[in-house]
């Protein structure tokens, strides 16, 4: 609990000041050192007119009482109670009648309206966003200070070092107050120039668009790495998978302006060969990866690749489709080369269930996404997913325990491909076993 003491007047004697800073002095320990003394009285410091004579009467701590913290505690915490107060700060003030209690009190007051002023760089919009505080909501001065800070954060990390932030509380009518974020923004620091360093294998002037940086863009939080992010996608999209991108700001005396440096090594040029994949197209086979965003690119990298599209084959049906990835180096070349071979799509033709005698099979499918294949357009029935049925089976175990086979069990799924109609054949197998019913509840 915080306790204020007052200075003693400069005017006073000496005598005086020196029992103020006794007085001083005990006050500032702990509450307990002052158990059992006289409350000499019980008084309000209140920024609003208020009936302090009954608003005391209603407190536990009352002049002429022994001090004590816990009531000094319930006092406080009715006055909070009460829900009239933003604030709520009892001081302890000691002298030779006693402890005299003060509460410092300022009345709750609700913003009326938040405006910014001051601002050029950014959108009056944007930045009463980032203030995040709503006309209507109670006047809180953490919350203020909080919202100030978000402010000076959002302007350093836009590139304005030097941003001051004021607020300016204008009181209104029926305890309403208006506040305006007032923005000093300074200077910004800006980059004088973008240099290139290396062998870069492709004109200057078209690097220079991919990182879309240009003398006199404010050097924001983040500016590095976002151009490091743009020129490797730059690269890899033209194959240079291996390439190496390192980003450095040296800033010139004084800090306000700098040169955005940039050392690039393109590697070795890779392609992409995709043989086989009549059926899926290379823009969505290669789009099951994200290589241009990929922090660092391996022949790890391309195995992975291999599998996402082993697997996407098997999701559209081609169940006995087959990838292979072969990865060689020619003079200024790596190939990359995967080998596909589609064979047929195939489709769920039939799902069968053998030993479910209680359930029928009508309700076992129907808690399926597995289905057999239909006829509506754009349906993904006849679709077989390992996973989807993989969850299927456990929703029928679970269907099974509802209905009160509490031994029940999913024994096995087989499927048999037919060549001849590109069809699969889906058998499940369930051991039910007995179904307990409660027979009587007392």
């Amino acid at each position: 609990m915080r306790r204020r003491l007052p200075w003693p007047s400069a005017a006073v004697l000496a005598l005086g000041a020196i029992v103020a800073v006794a007085g001083a002095i005990a006050a500032a320990g702990d509450s307990s050192d002052l158990e059992g003394r006289p409350v000499a009285a019980v008084a309000f410091d209140a920024d609003e007119p208020l009936d302090a004579k009954s608003l005391r009467a209603l407190l536990p701590l009352r002049a002429g009482d022994l001090f004590s913290a816990e009531a000094l505690a319930a006092s406080t915490r009715y006055l909070e109670w009460k829900d009239v107060w933003s604030r709520v700060d009892p001081e302890l003030q000691i002298g030779d009648e006693g402890v005299r209690v003060v509460y410092h009190l300022r009345i709750k007051r609700t913003v009326s309206s938040v405006t910014v002023s001051g601002y050029d760089a950014f959108y009056a919009e944007d930045l009463v966003r980032r203030v995040r505080i709503a006309a209507g909501a109670a006047l809180d001065p953490v919350t203020v200070e909080e919202a100030r800070d978000r402010l000076r954060e959002f302007y350093r990390r836009g590139g304005f070092p030097d941003v001051k932030v004021s607020v300016i509380e204008t009181p209104e009518a029926h305890r309403q107050v208006s506040l305006d974020f007032h923005l000093e923004e300074g200077d910004p620091v800006l980059v004088s120039a973008v240099i290139f360093e290396g062998d870069l294998g492709v004109p200057p002037a078209e690097v220079a668009r991919a990182v879309k940086v240009r003398g006199r863009d404010r050097f924001t939080a983040g500016l590095d790495r976002e151009v490091r992010r743009r020129a490797l996608a730059f690269y890899r999209a033209r194959g240079f998978y291996d390439a190496q991108v390192a980003v450095r700001w040296e800033p010139y005396a004084g800090g306000k302006s700098g040169v955005l440096l940039l050392t690039i090594s393109p590697g070795v040029e890779h392609e992409i060969v995709l043989i086989g994949n009549r059926s899926l197209s290379r823009g969505r086979l290669l789009g099951l990866m994200d290589l241009e965003r990929r922090p660092a690119i391996t022949e790890a990298t391309w195995r992975q690749l291999r599998g996402r599209i082993a697997d996407e084959y098997h999701l559209e049906g081609y169940y006995r489709s087959r990838v292979d990835l072969e990865v060689r180096a020619e003079p200024g070349l790596s190939i990359i080369e995967f080998q596909i071979e589609e064979g047929p799509r195939y489709w769920v033709r039939s799902i069968e269930f053998v030993g479910n005698d209680e359930v029928p099979s009508g309700v076992l499918l129907d808690a399926m996404r597995t289905r057999p294949a239909s006829r509506l357009p754009f349906s993904s029935a006849g679709t077989l997913d390992d996973q989807v049925l993989a969850d299927d089976l456990r929703k029928i175990w679970f269907l099974y325990r509802r209905h009160g086979f509490e031994s029940a069990q999913v024994v096995d799924s087989r499927r048999s491909f037919d060549p001849g109609s590109d069809a699969i054949d889906l058998v499940i197998e369930i051991d039910e076993g007995p179904r307990s019913l409660v027979r009587e509840v007392t």
